[in-house]
């Protein structure tokens, strides 16, 4: 990983009255806040759980760009059926095969650079699901990530990308925050 991915922050973290430093990589952040601002002690805290699925997603965008095998697959359920349609391939269903489409995706050098966009998250209980638009190269695809309540950690189980016509870009969405 370059160096140009490490980051050093210094978060302040409701409710607890102390520092927390932090030197990791820009998507473990990213996957790490996602898993903390689910824990029942910060819920109380008023942080709308859309706020923790968008973490959720931000992270499993970060992990692609940064080719990030371990990550990608701790973003994804050990426990529910996790499915996938990339674009152009067949639908795949279980855990394994969706695994080992994103080793083969992620250890090409070729793989494209993909930006999430216009992102908005529903959550309806224990799940939740995210339609956003992913920008790449060539064009624009409409995505659909779901995630599910999983130890209180938003983990994903079915991501779908496929093409839309194009829509003119709006004025960049907000990166969800921890105040």
């Amino acid at each position: 990983m370059s160096e140009i991915h490490k980051i050093s922050t210094i978060l302040i973290c409701p409710p607890h009255p102390y520092y927390l430093v932090l030197s990791l990589n820009l998507d473990r952040l990213i996957l790490q806040l996602a898993q903390w601002s689910t824990r029942p002690s910060y819920r109380k805290s008023a942080v709308p759980q859309e706020t923790a699925v968008l973490f959720a997603n931000e992270a499993f965008y970060l992990t692609f760009t940064n080719r990030d095998v371990d990550a990608m697959i701790a973003i994804w359920s050990s426990r529910d059926m996790v499915t996938c349609i990339h674009p152009g391939w067949p639908p795949l269903r279980g855990r394994e095969p969706v695994m080992q489409s994103w080793r083969d995706i992620l250890d090409k050098p070729n793989a494209p650079k993909i930006t999430c966009q216009n992102a908005q998250a529903f959550v309806n209980g224990s799940m939740a699901y995210v339609l956003c638009t992913e920008v790449l190269a060539g064009g624009q695809l409409a995505g659909t990530n779901i995630f599910v309540l999983e130890d209180g950690t938003w983990k994903m189980v079915h991501h779908q990308a496929g093409p839309m016509s194009k829509i003119e870009p709006k004025p960049p969405m907000r990166k969800p925050t921890l105040q």
